[in-house]
C-alpha cells in the first residue's frame, strides 16, 4: 500500500496542474488575479459606450505624455482600488510619476460612469503586445508561479449612485442625439393585487390567505433565483450596448463612405473640366484649319501664268486639307473622351444619391433602435430594482 501512495499523489498533483489555466491567459486573469470577465472590452477607437476625450479631460485633467496622471480623488479606498487594479491588469508596478496609459485611464472612466468592464480580456490584450517578437506575455515576477488566487477586487466607484443607476444610452453624455422617452416609461411600480370580491372591512377569506401564501412563496423563489436573474439581466444589458454600438458603426461607415464618394466626385469633375478644355482647344484649331484651307482654295482658283507658283499653291492647299482632317480627328477623339467623363460624373452622382438615401434610412433606424434600447434598459433596471426588494 505504501508503494502505491506516491504514484496516486503524483497523479492527483498532475491532474490539478492540468486543471489550472495557462499563464497570462484570460481564464488566468479571471481566476488568479480576480478580475471581472464579463462586460464590454475597451477598444482603441472611440465608441458610443466609451468616454470621449472631453470626458477624459474632465475626469483626469490634462494629458501627460502618453497617459493621464492619477490624482487623489477624495476617496482613499478608491485610490487603493485603482492601484491594485493597475497592477493586476497591466502587470506593472505602480509608476512613480502616477501616469497611467491612455487606454487604462479611459477604461477607468468608463467604469466610473457605470459601464461593466471586462478587465480579464483587457489585461490579456495589454500583456500580449502585437509589436513584441518574444511571444512571452508580460507578467510580474511575484505572479509567475502563483498557485493561490488573489482576493477578488471589490469595485469601488468615485461617484456615489453610479452602480445603482448604470449608464444607459440616454444618460451617457457622449454627445450623440437620442430621442427622449416618455416619462411614464422611466419607472415601473409594483403594487399589491387586491382580491376583486373583497370589500372594505371584510375579514380575509381563505382565498386571500392562499393568495398571500402563494405570493410569499413566489418571492421566496425569486430570492433563490436572484443571482441567476441578475447575471441574465447584466448579459442582456451588455447585448443591448453591443447592439447599439453595431448600429452606430453602420451609420458611421455610411458617413465615411459618403465622404469618400464626394471626394471622388470632385476628382471626376476636375477631370471632366480638363477634357472639356481639351475639346474646346481641338475645335478651335479645327476651325482655324478650315478657314485657312478655304482661303487657300479661293486663291488656288486664280489662274497664274507661272507654273511653279501654281504647283506651290496646289501643294499648299493639299497640306492644309490634311491638316484639317487631322484636326477633325482630334476633335472627334476629344469629344469621345469628354462624353466618357460626363458618363462617369453621372454615375458617381447616382452613387452619392443612393448613399444619401441609405444614410437617411440608417439614421432613422438608429433613432428607432435608441428608443427601443432605452426602453429595454429601463425595463431591465426595473427588474433589478424589484430583485433588491425581494
Amino acid at each position: 500500500m505504501s508503494d502505491l501512495t506516491p504514484s496516486l499523489q503524483g497523479q492527483s498533483m498532475s491532474d490539478h496542474s492540468q486543471s489550472l489555466p495557462d499563464l497570462a491567459s484570460i481564464p488566468w486573469f479571471a481566476h488568479f488575479m480576480g478580475l471581472n470577465d464579463e462586460g464590454l472590452v475597451p477598444t482603441v477607437t472611440h465608441t458610443e459606450l466609451m468616454p470621449s476625450r472631453w470626458e477624459m479631460l474632465e475626469f483626469w485633467g490634462q494629458k501627460s505624455g502618453a497617459g493621464f496622471t492619477f490624482d487623489y480623488q477624495g476617496n482613499e479606498d478608491y485610490e487603493v482600488y485603482i492601484r491594485n487594479l493597475f497592477t493586476r491588469v497591466m502587470q506593472l508596478n505602480w509608476p512613480v510619476s502616477g501616469v497611467v496609459p491612455f487606454h487604462f485611464a479611459r477604461s477607468v472612466v468608463a467604469e466610473a460612469k457605470g459601464i461593466e468592464i471586462n478587465w480579464a480580456v483587457f489585461a490579456y490584450k495589454q500583456t500580449h503586445p502585437h509589436q513584441s517578437h518574444t511571444r512571452i506575455p508580460r507578467v510580474l515576477p511575484e505572479f509567475t508561479n502563483i498557485t493561490t488566487p488573489l482576493e477578488n477586487l471589490v469595485k469601488i466607484l468615485p461617484f456615489p449612485g453610479n452602480e445603482a443607476d448604470p449608464l444607459s444610452p440616454t444618460s451617457a453624455q457622449t454627445g450623440v442625439h437620442r430621442p427622449n422617452m416618455p416619462s411614464d416609461a422611466a419607472a415601473v411600480k409594483f403594487e399589491p393585487v387586491d382580491h376583486p370580491s373583497r370589500r372594505l372591512g371584510d375579514p380575509p377569506s381563505s382565498a386571500d390567505q392562499a393568495f398571500q401564501t402563494m405570493t410569499a412563496a413566489a418571492f421566496s423563489g425569486l430570492s433563490l433565483l436572484r443571482p441567476a436573474i441578475e447575471s441574465a439581466v447584466k448579459a442582456a444589458r451588455n447585448d443591448l450596448y453591443q447592439s447599439l454600438h453595431d448600429t452606430k458603426c453602420g451609420v458611421s461607415a455610411l458617413k465615411s463612405k459618403l465622404i469618400e464618394e464626394k471626394e471622388r466626385l470632385k476628382y471626376v469633375n476636375r477631370k471632366l473640366s480638363g477634357k472639356k478644355a481639351s475639346h474646346a482647344r481641338a475645335r478651335e484649331g479645327y476651325e482655324r484649319a478650315q478657314e485657312v484651307c478655304a482661303a487657300a482654295a479661293r486663291h488656288n482658283n486664280i489662274h497664274s501664268e507661272d507654273q511653279d507658283q501654281t504647283t506651290f499653291h496646289k501643294l499648299f492647299v493639299q497640306s492644309y486639307e490634311r491638316l484639317e482632317k487631322s484636326w477633325c480627328q482630334n476633335v472627334q477623339e476629344a469629344e469621345t473622351r469628354k462624353k466618357r467623363w460626363e458618363f462617369k460624373v453621372q454615375r458617381q452622382q447616382a452613387v452619392i444619391d443612393k448613399l444619401v438615401i441609405n444614410l437617411a434610412e440608417a439614421e432613422k433606424n438608429y433613432n428607432i433602435d435608441c428608443a427601443r434600447i432605452d426602453l429595454n434598459l429601463k425595463s431591465l433596471q426595473a427588474v433589478l430594482d424589484l430583485l433588491k426588494q425581494v
